[in-house]
């Protein structure tokens, strides 16, 4: 397993207060590697997570509220895990959020499908934007599509930030 941060480790890594921080793990706004079980057990994250939580703050800071927040944070996560792309830094900086008009469909089951499906997901989608693309497709091209509105976040920036801290 790479480095894991406890939770006091990571508020003062992120400048969090503590009980904030606990909060949000109780009411799973951000996720995390291992979840405390008992007395003497923590709860643990690793960098990636670190970088998650901060991009946490970051949509919380410009005003969207903590349930949208969460539900794209936990979208980048698993965009993120699944991709293995936050392994290769150098690929991407940008992240754009995109929120798709809601329609009802069956969850995938299988991670493969969610890869391939993940365009065409509905609610908030996550798309990563290299340098080339950003500046050669419209916004629409990036998001694939119908969509309501798009986040564009500098995640290099956030992920920088963190590593610095670390």
């Amino acid at each position: 397993m790479d480095e894991a941060f406890t939770t006091f480790k990571a508020s003062k890594i992120l400048d969090i207060k503590y009980g904030r921080l606990r909060e949000w793990i109780d009411r799973e706004y951000i996720p995390f590697l291992k979840r405390a079980e008992g007395a003497g057990d923590k709860t643990l994250f690793d960098r990636l997570h670190l970088c998650i939580i901060a991009l946490f703050v970051y949509l919380l800071d410009r005003g969207m509220k903590r349930e949208e927040a969460a539900e794209r944070v936990k979208g980048v996560d698993q965009y993120l895990r699944v991709t293995k792309i936050f392994d290769q830094p150098d690929m991407f900086d940008f992240i754009g959020i995109v929120n798709r008009p809601r329609v009802e469909r069956k969850p995938s089951k299988s991670v493969l499908k969610l890869i391939k499906d993940i365009s065409e997901r509905p609610g908030p989608t996550v798309r990563i934007i290299s340098h080339t693309e950003y500046t050669t497709k419209s916004l629409a091209e990036l998001a694939g599509g119908d969509f309501d509105d798009m986040v564009i976040v500098n995640f290099g920036k956030i992920r920088q930030s963190v590593e610095e801290r670390i």
